[in-house]
C-alpha cells in the first residue's frame, strides 16, 4: 500500500503538505509548549493518508468481481493519477479501457506513465474530455467507473452538472443486461449520484460497502443495468 501511495499520491494533497510543514515548524519553534498543536497538524496528515488508503481498498474490492473478466470495453471517468484505470484494466483481462482526464484535471501524463509502468498500456487509452459529453456512440461500454480525486468534474457540487454526468453515463453504458456502473466518492456525493441514477428505468442502485467494516472517508456506489429494449 505504501508503494501505491508513492506512485499515485494522496488525496487532498494540500492538507497533507500543510499538516507536515505546520507540524515541523511548530515543533521547531516551541515544541515544549506547542507540542499538542504540532500533533494536531500531524494528525491531519495521517488522516489524509488513511482516507486515500480507504479509497484504494474500496476500488480493489469493487474491481475484483469475476464478471469483470468478460468486460470488452471499459470507461474510467476523471482518471486522476490512474489508480482505478489500472485496476479496471487488470480486472478486465482482455478488455480495452478508455480513461478520461476531465476538464479540471492536469495529471494525464501521470496517469499514462502509471498505466505503462503497471503493464497495461497496450489496452488503455487516456484522453482528455468533458465527461458530460463524450465522443462515443450509445451503449459503448460494459462497465463505467469513476472515483474521487480532488478538483474533478465528479466532485463539483452542482446539481446541473451531476445530472448531465449521469445522463451521459446512462447513454454510454450497455443496456444488454450486463452493464455496470461503479463509483467511489464521498458519502454526500455518492448519495446524490444514487438519487440521479435511481430515476432511470432499469437502473438498480446499491450503496456498497465491499467487506469493509471501518467507515472512513469514502463510500461506493454500484449500479446494475437491466436489459432494456
Amino acid at each position: 500500500m505504501i508503494t501505491n501511495l508513492l506512485r499515485y499520491g494522496v488525496d487532498d494533497q494540500y492538507w497533507f503538505y500543510i499538516g507536515i510543514v505546520s507540524a515541523v515548524v511548530i515543533a521547531a519553534v516551541d515544541f515544549k509548549h506547542l507540542w499538542w498543536l504540532s500533533g494536531l497538524f500531524l494528525l491531519i496528515t495521517i488522516l489524509t493518508v488513511f482516507k486515500t488508503i480507504r479509497k484504494f481498498q474500496i476500488i480493489n474490492s469493487l474491481l475484483t468481481d469475476q464478471a469483470l473478466l468478460q468486460v470488452r470495453r471499459g470507461l474510467d471517468l476523471s482518471v486522476g493519477t490512474g489508480y482505478s484505470t489500472v485496476r479496471l484494466a487488470r480486472a478486465a483481462l482482455n478488455g480495452q479501457i478508455t480513461g478520461i482526464e476531465d476538464q479540471y484535471q492536469t495529471s494525464g501524463n501521470h496517469a499514462r506513465n502509471n498505466v505503462y509502468k503497471r503493464g497495461v498500456g497496450s489496452r488503455v487509452n487516456v484522453m482528455r474530455g468533458d465527461i458530460r459529453s463524450l465522443p462515443f456512440p450509445n451503449d459503448s461500454f460494459d462497465v463505467i467507473t469513476g472515483s474521487y480525486s480532488k478538483q474533478t468534474e465528479l466532485t463539483v457540487n452542482s446539481h446541473k452538472k451531476r445530472q448531465a454526468i449521469c445522463n451521459e453515463v446512462a447513454r454510454l453504458i450497455s443496456k444488454d443486461g450486463n452493464g455496470s456502473i461503479l463509483m467511489v466518492n464521498t458519502k454526500r456525493q455518492i448519495h446524490k449520484y444514487a438519487v440521479e441514477f435511481s430515476k432511470k428505468t432499469g437502473f438498480q442502485v446499491y450503496i456498497a460497502d465491499p467487506e469493509l467494516k471501518f467507515k472512513f472517508g469514502y463510500v461506493a456506489l454500484k449500479v446494475d443495468v437491466s436489459a432494456i429494449k
